[in-house]
């Protein structure tokens, strides 16, 4: 595993065969033989990074492990600001992305829109497509476009939001050309994107060679201890000590309070020089 997480050929395949290419594709994209990809690729199927889909036709996938290891190298990026500092780009996921786009003209009959009725005389007629779904809403008070999007990875959560909404404005003018639907210039988030922290890629992959463990404390009896364990293939963090645990339980709202506990330290370190420091004063 170790070779092949550090090989950068043996990534640029697995990279290939996610994209869909088949082996031989990749030969001739890479300048090498066949039998070349065919060696490499018996090493991924025993590292249990790829199979062969034989449900429609012969496929090459990733499994769940092989996908986890290509995430890492996709994430695992820095980015420089200047010539004196870097910042590690922190990968996040974007889930729950729903837009609304008002329906201005009437919806006319069409044998492709199959309408369920609702509650408070609300129709909905949900169409779904590979990338998004697009939802219609009919109701006494208007009716309305709903486009979802397929939750998206990135690294600025908040560029790639602007760029979901323009993804669903399209999407919402394909489904108003489609069905000669008159729609808002405009639409608008109608509920907050969900953002998540994927677990740290490069630790988890550690947790799936090693155990790593510390003691938490020192007294007489059973050593407390806690470990990073992959018995259950999440990289988990485990331990005997409830102290403990209950300390890293806690730990986001320890976290919080000494924030601002600093933050006030500062304020009234702040005033306190205003008033008193000789360079701050109203005679100097």
């Amino acid at each position: 595993m170790k070779g092949i997480f550090n090989s950068h050929f043996i990534l640029t395949i697995l990279s290939r065969l996610y994209q869909g290419y088949r082996p031989s594709q990749i030969a001739v994209q890479l300048g090498v033989t066949p039998q070349d990809i065919h060696y490499h690729t018996v090493r991924m199927v025993d590292a249990g990074l790829i199979h062969k889909d034989k449900s429609s036709g012969i496929k090459w996938k990733l499994t769940e492990k092989g996908t986890f290891i290509l995430k890492q190298k996709a994430t695992g990026s820095v980015t420089s600001l200047n010539n004196y500092q870097t910042v590690r780009i922190i990968p996040t996921r974007l889930d729950n992305l729903s837009f609304a786009f008002k329906i201005s003209s009437p919806i006319p009959d069409d044998p492709n829109l199959d309408w369920t009725g609702m509650k408070n005389g609300v129709s909905k007629c949900s169409l779904k497509y590979e990338t998004h779904t697009v939802e219609l809403v009919k109701s006494d008070n208007g009716s309305t476009m709903l486009v979802h999007v397929d939750k998206k990875y990135c690294f600025d959560w908040y560029k790639e939001l602007f760029n979901q909404y323009n993804l669903a404005l399209h999407y919402a003018k394909q489904a108003a050309t489609k069905f000669s639907l008159q729609i808002s210039d405009y639409g608008y988030p109608i509920k907050k994107p969900h953002i998540a922290f994927e677990r740290d890629l490069i630790a988890c992959y550690l947790a799936a060679s090693f155990t790593a463990e510390i003691k938490t404390k020192q007294g007489e009896g059973e050593e407390s201890r806690a470990w990073i364990d992959s018995s259950n293939g999440a990289g988990e963090l485990e331990t005997n000590d409830d102290e403990y645990g209950y300390d890293y339980l806690m730990m986001p709202k320890t976290v919080r309070e000494i924030a601002n506990m600093t933050i006030t330290i500062i304020k009234h370190t702040t005033g306190y020089e205003r008033c008193y420091h000789p360079l701050f004063t109203a005679n100097n």
